[in-house]
């Protein structure tokens, strides 16, 4: 798959996000099976007998921290997919490793933000998610700090923020209904295998036990396989912004040199 190298409109950039996702799925689909394996343990880990109790609290909040890492890890694998370049998941985890203490610091900041914008009002928080959310790509792709990427992020969807949001909550959108769809296909797929199994003789309260145990696995399945869709719409809207912010210096650029002529 070939980066674009103008700028492209709306639909373009929706289409292409759902292009690298439907084509990179294969290629990511280890970082995917990691996340399904670290939400299995936070979701799951009370019943698991070699997990201490006393680490069953300390797992929802790890899995918090240990997720904008594994999006950070999908943002690069899928910009390097995007330009051609051969996955290597070992450099990729090895960047988020050598990156940790700078993606945690900016998520956390991000979080915050967003916590205390909404708090004020809907308005400020809503801004703050779209406008600084590109610290991943900045951080994984451009080397950036923290306050570096968090800034660098501001700067280059301002001027475009209504059409960033427009993208970002296409994606939220899409991701929404595709994790209804999932939901929905296992609800009914436990109700079959419960009923199945009465009618093989299991016991009721065994059948239902275990097609619960199954739909928890599969309930986690879903966002496991989603998780690189907003990662997709983040590294093609990410490309398009920078595209967008040169064109703007090169115009900007112009009409200084015109009316320096026009002196």
């Amino acid at each position: 798959m070939t980066a674009a190298t103008a700028i492209q409109p709306f639909s373009k950039i929706i289409l292409g996000s759902l292009r690298l996702y439907k084509q990179g799925l294969i290629k990511i689909l280890p970082l995917c099976v990691i996340y399904f394996l670290l939400l299995f343990l936070a979701h799951m880990g009370e019943t698991l007998p070699f997990v201490p109790p006393a680490v069953h609290t300390a797992l929802p909040i790890l899995m918090t921290l240990i997720s904008p890492l594994i999006l950070a890890a999908l943002v690069f694998s899928l910009d390097e997919f995007l330009h051609d370049k051969p996955i290597c998941y070992k450099r990729a985890l090895g960047l988020v490793c050598r990156k940790i203490h700078i993606l945690v610091i900016c998520f956390v900041i991000y979080t915050l933000a967003i916590i205390i914008g909404g708090f004020l009002l809907v308005i400020p928080g809503v801004f703050i998610m779209v406008s600084a959310l590109y610290f991943y790509n900045i951080v994984m792709l451009e080397n950036g700090g923290i306050w570096g990427s968090l800034k660098g992020s501001l700067l280059l969807v301002w001027g475009h923020w209504f059409r960033t949001a427009a993208v970002f909550f296409s994606a939220m959108f899409i991701y929404i209904i595709c994790s209804v769809l999932i939901a929905s296909l296992l609800a009914g797929l436990t109700f079959v295998l419960q009923w199945v199994l009465i009618h093989l003789g299991v016991d009721q309260l065994r059948a239902a036990q275990m097609t619960n145990n199954i739909a928890m696995v599969g309930i986690l399945f879903g966002p496991a396989i989603l998780v690189p869709l907003p990662a997709c719409f983040m590294v093609m809207q990410f490309r398009d912004l920078q595209l967008r912010k040169k064109a703007d210096a090169l115009e900007a650029a112009a009409a200084n040199d015109e009316a320096t002529l026009s002196e």
